[in-house]
């Protein structure tokens, strides 16, 4: 059986997703272990699995000493450069890392790995910018297991537990608050009567942007509690959007969204995750119009938004499953060993 060793330095969801999604979905060959900081919110979890882990100081020397007495065959970091470079200095393993952001062109000499999984086209960009060797890169969409499909009649109880209008085109915006949600506010103003936003997410934004709601009395535009339930969000909406200007990770949630043929919205920088015309529309960044008119597409032509709803589902199902992201990544643990 092959021993991997996870090192994580960082608590982003996407981290915690990666690893959590490699543990429920291992080969049988594969034994996984893990280290991590102090406190980390992913451990109760790894409890709950009954997989091993090792809470400790990630420095250079600690995580060297515990990859000693463990003696794995692979070490697979995330975001941690101390991992690395200890897993170096053991010698006795293979390295397998999935990069933290932003990169820049120093880290091209800190890679100490012998491959390097970007979870997206635009992160693999990203590395080769930076002089990483394409040799090294693999190209592993993150994947997530599908969403809970509700009943019609569940899914208007949701609707009005939210307060949601039952005849409206629910549209869901699901990402970290920033300025670019201005841009999905300057859209709400313009939207037909029967569509509804609902924003959900965190961020330093969150106070300003409920005062700009209520100041300009955007009543078609809801922000749910960021800790709802992300199945029942989904099978309230019709369609989703992302759009940044740029996405270095991959939207999980809307990757669930996919799964049950939520066709989505999004802006030019993930058109690897959604095809125009098959699995959703694309559009350009920062355009208020273009945003309007691809929702009000969706909501008006129900033979194309069929179309497009089942084009979500198998593009899901081709490539953003979980067990697809857990054996495309054990088989570069294996062309490895």
């Amino acid at each position: 059986m092959t021993k991997v060793l996870h090192i994580a330095d960082s608590s982003t969801n996407n981290t915690r997703h990666r690893i959590l999604t490699l543990v429920d979905n291992k080969s049988p060959s594969f034994n996984i272990e893990v280290i991590l900081h102090k406190g980390s919110p992913i451990a109760p979890l790894l409890k709950q699995r009954g997989v091993r882990y090792y809470e400790l100081p990630l420095s250079m020397w600690a995580i060297r000493r515990k990859i000693k007495e463990l003696k794995p065959d692979i070490v697979h970091t995330h975001g941690t450069l101390s991992g690395r470079i200890a897993a170096s200095f053991y010698g006795g393993c293979k390295i397998v890392h999935t990069p933290g952001f932003p990169v820049t062109r120093k880290w091209r000499h800190r890679v100490f790995c012998d491959r390097i999984i970007a979870a997206s086209p635009t992160i693999k960009d990203i590395l080769q910018n930076v002089g990483v060797s394409e040799k090294k890169i693999c190209l592993v969409y993150d994947g997530v297991s599908p969403a809970w499909k509700y009943s019609a009649e569940q899914s208007l109880k949701f609707r009005s537990k939210h307060n949601v209008p039952h005849n409206a085109f629910v549209v869901t915006y699901i990402a970290p608050l920033s300025e670019a949600h201005n841009y999905v506010l300057d859209t709400a103003r313009e939207l037909p009567f029967n569509v509804c936003i609902l924003i959900v997410g965190t961020g330093e934004y969150e106070t300003y942007l409920r005062n700009r709601i209520k100041k300009e009395r955007l009543a078609n535009v809801r922000m749910p509690n960021p800790t709802s339930d992300l199945d029942e969000l989904l099978a309230m909406s019709d369609a989703q959007i992302d759009v940044p200007n740029i996405s270095e990770t991959m939207p999980l949630s809307l990757l669930s969204g996919l799964s049950i043929g939520r066709p989505a919205v999004v802006t030019e920088h993930v058109p690897n995750v959604i095809e125009d015309g098959v699995s959703g529309l694309v559009i350009p960044p920062q355009d208020p119009e273009a945003l309007d008119d691809a929702i009000t597409r969706l909501k008006d032509d129900p033979k194309m938004y069929k179309l497009l709803s089942q084009g979500a589902a198998m593009r899901y199902t081709e490539q953003f499953t979980a067990a697809k992201m857990a054996a495309d990544t054990e088989n570069i643990y294996r062309e490895l060993c």
